[in-house]
């Protein structure tokens, strides 16, 4: 086999969290170990008494082990080896991270890693994502559905297609650790948000095509609960949305009670255009505020991000008031309904923008 750019590996860092690993993960150490990794890093998250054998093993292989006393998570394992990767005395430039269960092989390991090193040898800053094939009748329905429904919701919201969002074999430069470090999650959500965060930003994501190994049907060796853990996985998405749909109530309730108050729900165009330029007026201020601080927390400038979000409003009101006088013609007076059926049809428009555009940090203007 041969084994890439070798000679870059001295300035790497292999992290692998392991909660109660099986004999596999000794068998991936040995097959690493003569690869001349500058640091093969595991955590041991807290797996219990009964696993220190597999540890002390992987010490003796020349593995340093960062130990958690009780289990914290996966997210909380990678970034307790980050941290250990910042030291600067350890003058790692690239971390290669991968789950403890064997189902990364090691030419795959070894093809992200040399990706890894191209690139930096190229002075370009990437995440390389090692991306299996998930249309095989062989890979578990749980992970199948669950990849491929993660997949179509980020091809939604990012406009990227990326074929395998929870791989754990990953590439990522030093650079990017610190303001990775900072990610919500501490558990399988973190790998997720981590993706997020890095799409966000606009950081350049590849993605190296690697072999798919299940140990059996059910995928046995995996610590992912399909159900409890893709609630965590997807919370944040909920979160974007039910922030809009905030805004919407704040919206329709404003526009409702100044349509019945002041013109008593007649089919008035100006009365009917006067309540929907205030009414999104406030709730574009509640919207803004809330998504900018605790939906998307955008690191832009508040002044460029202000300035896309205004235009953005301006664009989703003249649309809101000109369908809800069409729709409220054709309704025969019904302008509540109208107002409500438009600005429903607006609403994935308007998240989608605010999504790719509006709170994405990096965006100038």
């Amino acid at each position: 086999m041969s084994f890439g750019l070798v000679t870059g590996y001295s300035a790497t860092a292999m992290v692998i969290p392991a909660f109660q690993p099986s004999s596999r993960l000794l068998e991936l150490l040995e097959e690493l170990t003569p690869l001349l990794y500058g640091h093969l890093i595991l955590v041991d998250d807290g797996s219990g008494s009964n696993y220190d054998e597999i540890f002390e093993t992987a010490r003796s292989l020349g593995c340093v082990v960062l130990t958690h006393a009780v289990n914290q998570g996966k997210g909380r394992a990678l970034k307790t080896a980050f941290e250990y990767c910042l030291a600067p005395e350890h003058g790692i430039l690239d971390v290669i991270t991968a789950d403890s269960d064997g189902q990364h092989l090691v030419e795959d390991i070894v093809a992200v890693t040399d990706r890894a090193i191209a690139n930096r040898a190229e002075h370009i800053s990437a995440t390389v994502l090692g991306t299996r094939d998930f249309s095989s009748r062989t890979v578990p329905f749980r992970s199948r559905f669950g990849n491929r429904f993660t997949s179509g919701l980020v091809r939604v919201l990012f406009g990227r297609y990326l074929a395998d969002t929870q791989t754990g074999l990953r590439a990522l430069p030093v650079e990017q650790l610190t303001d990775l470090s900072e990610v919500r999650g501490e558990r399988f959500e973190y790998e997720m948000n981590v993706l997020l965060r890095l799409l966000t930003t606009q950081e350049l994501v590849q993605e190296q095509p690697t072999s798919t190994v299940y140990h059996d049907i059910e995928n046995s060796q995996s610590h992912f609960r399909p159900v409890r853990d893709s609630i965590q996985i997807y919370v944040q998405i909920f979160f974007f949305t039910w922030s809009s749909l905030l805004g919407s109530l704040v919206d329709l309730g404003l526009y409702a009670a100044i349509v019945n108050l002041a013109f008593e729900g007649r089919d008035d165009p100006f009365g009917i255009v006067l309540a929907v330029v205030i009414a999104r007026i406030v709730s574009a201020s509640v919207n803004f505020t809330v998504n900018r601080q605790l939906v998307f927390r955008s690191g832009s400038f508040l002044k460029g991000t202000i300035v896309r979000y205004f235009v953005l409003a301006i664009g989703l009101l003249a649309v809101s008031a000109g369908g809800s006088v069409v729709l409220a013609h054709l309704f025969q007076g019904h302008v509540v309904w109208a107002k409500a059926i438009v600005d429903t049809l607006l609403f994935a428009v308007s998240y989608i923008v605010q999504k790719r555009w509006v709170f994405r940090s990096g965006t100038s203007v």
